[in-house]
């Protein structure tokens, strides 16, 4: 699948690995992780943690992915897309064990610096508080969605949710959900006017904790139109 947009962003699937697309997904992943930017100093484990965020959506969820880019040939946003969330939980869950021993290990030994104990403890919370909150998922396709902060205009955004709605049709699904973080109060009338419902709403205490402001974590659907 590939479409052009007016600014000249392409957005297209993921070339074979090794050919440049994952290494810009962590990229941009790294430089958006808080709120559109980066950690202010760099974060023991974040490898590892990228790798468990990102991991099987590059892995058996390949097919469903996609990048825009820009005219300059620059990676300006990502669509992660899952349409098997079995699968993928179970992937996470084997990836999360090993993750957390390793992490473990470098605490007992003395390993971990206090800024990035303190992420890891507002994220083990968050963690927590996610999996007693999502007893039910309110689609059976989930997405991440993600665009450089240069980039968000709006019309990258949009057409990567058309990607994931794609995907979607062609598995035959009604819509998909996702998760997004914003500042307390923002963003959910401008989902509305895009086509997106705001379903749930609580607080990210990662993000809070490390930029000192309240930061919520937004659960968010797109219900398609009934395909003929």
């Amino acid at each position: 699948m590939k479409s052009s947009l007016s600014d000249g962003v392409i957005v297209r699937g993921l070339r074979p690995a090794g050919e440049g697309d994952d290494e810009a997904i962590a990229a941009l992943f790294d430089a958006t992780l808080l709120l559109g930017a980066p950690m202010p100093r760099p974060l023991a484990g974040a490898a590892g943690y990228r790798h468990v965020c990102l991991g099987w959506y590059l892995g058996p969820g390949r097919a469903d992915a996609a990048v825009a880019v820009s005219a300059e040939g620059d990676v300006v946003g990502y669509a992660l897309v899952c349409v098997d969330e079995a699968a993928q939980a179970q992937w996470v869950r084997r990836e999360l064990t090993r993750f957390t021993i390793r992490m473990l290990g470098r605490l007992i030994t003395f390993r971990i610096d206090p800024a990035s104990l303190r992420f890891w403890w507002s994220r083990t919370r968050d963690v927590v508080t996610l999996r007693k909150s999502r007893q039910q998922v309110p689609m059976p396709v989930h997405a991440h969605l993600n665009v450089a902060t240069r980039s968000r205009s709006g019309t990258t955004a949009l057409a990567l949710r058309d990607h994931i709605s794609a995907r979607c049709i062609a598995a035959g699904q009604p819509g998909w959900y996702g998760e997004m973080n914003a500042l307390h109060g923002h963003r959910a009338r401008a989902l509305e006017r895009i086509g997106i419902e705001t379903v749930a709403r609580a607080r990210n205490h990662t993000l809070s904790s490390t930029l000192g402001v309240p930061v919520d974590r937004l659960t968010i659907v797109h219900r398609l139109a009934p395909q003929n």
